[in-house]
């Protein structure tokens, strides 16, 4: 099992505080192999302002993986969302993801969908906002099977936003898309607010993830909040989960310190 943290590339904005590192590019990455990491998760605005033939040569050379592709930043930075209620809207989403697909298959890793999935508008219904999300996933899963990259749903905390917040609400969006590119991945925090047996759910779920998220209660650093970790990893590696565990934290500034 591949121990990872999160880092921005670097076009995020330097200001912007973001779940894991987001300083220098190459710095961040030789920090994260030099606390004794295998990977990084990419945290990912705009994948056409990068240097991709770059980073494949800095990954190899530090002899990291990269698991997952985190998209969230285009919600934040730029409103982009798969469900959004404006057409055009939607549409700029739908063509970031096909460069975030291409990004992806360059590093064998998946594709997040969290916060980039949008919200329920004030009036509108969850149906509506499901129908304008799965026509989004099914104009890139083609594509994403043809580049043998995963989309990786993530139920996201309530306490972020109003939609798709458990597994529960996602299985069935996964089961309607059925291909093995649409798939889901989990994250300690949300499951922890969100999921109300968090041992069933990954004991029951654990093996089929993508991917999956570390992050305390409070989004800090694995043990600054209320989760009991030696039991939620247990629950996870005795579900039979293989995959990656990647840190995707608020540090406060003491990100070195954090990732020892």
């Amino acid at each position: 099992m591949k121990h990872c943290y999160a880092a921005a590339t670097s076009e995020v904005p330097k200001d912007r505080r973001i779940f894991g590192l987001n300083g220098e590019f190459e710095d961040d990455l030789r920090m994260i192999r030099e606390c004794g990491f295998d990977g990084v998760d990419l945290v990912v605005q705009n994948p056409g302002l990068l240097d991709v033939r770059c980073i494949e040569r800095l990954i190899e050379r530090l002899d990291l993986v990269v698991p997952a592709i985190c998209t969230g930043e285009i919600a934040a930075l730029e409103g982009l969302e798969l469900s959004d209620s404006d057409e055009s809207i939607r549409n700029a989403t739908v063509s970031r993801f096909f460069d975030f697909i291409d990004f992806a298959s360059c590093f064998g890793a998946c594709v997040n969908i969290g916060r980039s999935r949008g919200c329920i508008p004030p009036g509108g219904t969850r149906e509506e906002t499901d129908m304008r999300f799965l026509k989004s996933i099914e104009e890139l899963v083609p594509y994403a099977e043809k580049k043998k990259v995963v989309i990786a749903l993530e139920p996201v905390t309530r306490v972020m936003m109003n939609y798709l917040n458990t597994l529960a609400d996602c299985m069935p969006l996964i089961k309607a898309i059925n291909s093995p590119s649409f798939g889901y991945m989990l994250d300690t925090q949300h499951v922890f607010l969100d999921e109300g047996d968090p041992e069933k759910l990954f004991r029951e779920y654990g093996k089929g993830a993508c991917h999956i998220h570390l992050a305390d209660s409070n989004r800090g650093p694995v043990g600054s909040g209320s989760i009991d970790f030696k039991k939620m990893i247990k629950w996870i590696t005795e579900s039979g989960y293989d995959g990656s565990l990647s840190h995707e934290c608020l540090a406060e500034n003491e990100d070195a310190e954090c990732m020892k």
